[in-house]
């Protein structure tokens, strides 16, 4: 009986043996494993600034704020500051500097200008930007200005822009007669990359582009006067 009882006890701690483990099996068949979620994380952007954001304003309206003035051949300056425009009246090679570079790639530059009178033939004004490292300049210009009355052999004054150097313009300058006689007048520099377009009170005037640089320079900007007396006003830079 004994032996009997023995037999039916092992049977039945083998049947809760194999109980055990078929519970144990499915358990591990229906369990799920939950990988942890990776968040996509944004990619950095580059800061932008939106075209026709006003990056700069001159105000003359006490000083020259910051304008560095000088000529060109020595000597004193001839810029100063009156009824909040920027004038000029020596003789000779002037000079004014900008107090502000941009930073943006594309950028555009507008600024008013007069002629209060010229005082020696072949006078003239330009504005742009200087050559640096790795960058053409450019220059737009007003020049071949003559006191009034004294144009020989159809002689006109021309206007234009060109890269500094100029022989690192892509193609023939392009320039035509243009007379700005004694009344305000909008230049509007747009430095896109490495052209640089010339409009004078919303008309397309000239246009250049370097062959060797991919950029134009951002500065230093400046305004060069010869032996013209101007007026400036409204000496903006904005965003393109």
């Amino acid at each position: 009986m004994i032996f009997i009882w023995r037999r039916v006890l092992k049977l039945c701690m083998l049947v809760c043996t194999l109980l055990a483990l078929v519970a144990c099996t499915s358990g591990a068949v229906g369990s799920t494993t939950t990988s942890p979620t990776l968040t996509a994380q944004p990619h950095p952007t580059r800061a932008t600034i939106a075209p026709g954001t006003l990056l700069y304003r001159a105000d003359w309206s006490q000083n020259l704020a910051g304008w560095q003035g000088a000529s060109v051949t020595g000597g004193a300056s001839g810029w100063e500051v009156h009824g909040g425009n920027l004038q000029i009246n020596a003789k000779g090679d002037q000079v004014i500097t900008a107090p502000y570079q941009p930073t943006v790639q594309n950028y555009a530059i507008e600024v008013r200008v007069r002629i209060s009178s010229v005082t020696q033939d072949d006078g003239g004004f330009l504005i742009g930007a200087q050559k640096v490292v790795g960058k053409n300049g450019y220059l737009a210009e007003v020049i071949g200005l003559r006191k009034p009355g004294s144009h020989v052999y159809a002689i006109h004054p021309q206007c234009d822009v060109t890269i500094d150097p100029i022989d690192a313009m892509d193609s023939p300058m392009l320039t035509h007669d243009y007379e700005p006689g004694y009344v305000w007048h909008t230049y509007r520099l747009e430095i896109r990359g490495a052209q640089v377009v010339l409009f004078v009170d919303d008309q397309l005037s000239s246009h250049a582009t370097s062959s060797q640089t991919r950029q134009l320079s951002h500065g230093p900007i400046q305004i060069l006067d010869n032996n013209t007396s101007i007026e400036v006003n409204n000496f903006r830079v904005t965003a393109l």
